[in-house]
């Protein structure tokens, strides 16, 4: 969804559906990930099979 165009000031969030996790998915924006972080999550395996 991130890469979909902008047309208005509304944009869904996935997985919002109450304040609280709003609260918290708005807080993903102030987390850094230090390089060896990104390291980290570029060594881990790709996922394999259905999402369910």
């Amino acid at each position: 969804m991130g890469t979909l165009p902008h047309r208005s000031h509304d944009s869904p969030i996935p997985g919002t559906k109450t304040p609280t996790y709003l609260v918290d998915n708005a807080g993903a924006a102030d987390v850094e990930l230090s390089a060896a972080d990104l390291a980290e999550l570029d060594g881990l395996p790709a996922p394999t099979g259905g999402r369910y």
